[in-house]
């Protein structure tokens, strides 16, 4: 097979070679990562936006020969895996910035209480929802390589609607409380996100106290 001329085409391929399909409502997609506005926005590099969980873990399992791959093809791709401090993993596939890698959190045993089961939201609503809320940050000129505020948008959704912060804009769509609730908490996640400079108050739309005033807002809405 011959090389590729493109990062886009190698992290594609190497992707489809392990069974993810390519595009709006399936695996992931390839976008690139723009830093500027007008004439002086350029592309930095290029990353693979992963759509489902199924995704997510093909990549995390496979996350040497994904690297290994693209860099026999001439373009290094960094996989990174890390986890937020509830212990949710979160998972990126890019050309540009830092590579992370850390061991999933150790469980801790506490006593089981039961909770009604939450209802499962189908992995192609997830989808659905993951391209919308992308779509929405390239119309409106935000960041989309920030895979922290793409993660935390993709799983506010619940019950097959979202209510997302993103880009210092509330973006609201008919929801519960339930809704409500999910989108204050991952909110109070990205400031403290902000806070400790894993993600910059510029790519997040305010400082934490911003943020975090967003949150409240979102936790004492009536739906």
């Amino acid at each position: 097979m011959a090389r590729t001329k493109t990062p886009t085409t190698a992290i594609a391929r190497a992707l489809k070679a392990l069974g993810l399909k390519q595009g709006s409502g399936k695996d992931f997609k390839v976008e690139g990562h723009y830093q500027g506005k007008g004439k002086d926005r350029e592309r930095i590099g290029t990353y693979a936006l992963l759509l489902n969980a199924t995704a997510e873990k093909v990549v995390t399992e496979n996350a040497d020969a994904i690297e290994e791959t693209t860099g026999a093809e001439g373009f290094s791709f960094r996989v990174s895996i890390y986890y937020l401090h509830d212990g949710r993993q979160m998972v990126s596939v890019k050309n540009f910035g830092d590579r992370i890698r850390e061991d999933a959190p150790v469980a801790v045993s506490v006593p089981v209480i039961e909770q009604p089961a939450p209802a499962e939201v189908p992995e192609t609503v997830r989808a659905y929802m993951a391209g919308k809320v992308h779509d929405y940050f390239v119309r409106n000129g935000l960041p989309t390589g920030d895979g922290e505020l793409q993660v935390a948008a993709r799983k506010a959704v619940q019950d097959g609607e979202e209510q997302v912060w993103t880009g210092g804009r509330s973006v609201w769509v008919s929801g519960s409380k339930a809704v409500l609730l999910e989108v204050a908490q991952h909110l109070y996640e990205l400031a403290e996100l902000v806070s400790t400079g894993v993600v910059t108050a510029a790519a997040a739309g305010g400082n934490a106290k911003v943020i975090e005033k967003a949150a409240i807002r979102f936790a004492t809405a009536q739906a």
